[in-house]
């Protein structure tokens, strides 16, 4: 797990580097130790703009794949209706709590569901029926045309 942290972070640091610093100075004129917390915080949130959200996702998401692949794994596909659940209570949540938008885009759970099908997908007990995958195609392109 560490290695991967590492690989995904030094790449991201020094994109941060190139990016943030520079703007965070020439905003600020001068480095002082608010700056620093500043800079330390939006470093954690991901960066500034869009698609900042990419690297803590990406760190979260090594830490809960395998939680996630251990239930697939085990469950089959009544693990991905337990990721679904967890994923469903997760969102319930937020809208129950009126979680602010800036930190439900910086968390994992809102792809639980997504990484769970994915992992189902590529497992070997899923087997593709051709007329189910033909219909399920029709019925999404008329959902997206109507």
């Amino acid at each position: 797990m560490a290695d991967k942290i590492i690989r995904y972070s030094i790449p991201f640091i020094i994109a941060f580097c190139i990016e943030e610093i520079p703007v965070f100075l020439y905003d600020k004129k001068a480095l002082s130790l608010d700056i620093v917390f500043s800079l330390l915080l939006t470093f954690l949130q991901g960066g500034s703009g869009p698609g900042s959200y990419y690297y803590p996702i990406m760190i979260q998401f090594v830490f809960l794949f395998p939680i996630i692949f251990f239930i697939l794994k085990k469950y089959k596909f009544k693990g991905v209706v337990i990721c679904g659940i967890v994923n469903a209570v997760y969102e319930l949540l937020k809208r129950a709590y009126g979680m602010n938008e800036g930190y439900y885009r910086l968390l994992l759970f809102r792809y639980i569901l997504l990484i769970a099908i994915g992992c189902y997908l590529t497992s070997d007990d899923f087997r593709i029926n051709i007329k189910a995958a033909f219909l399920s195609c029709l019925i999404g392109i008329s959902f997206i045309i109507g």
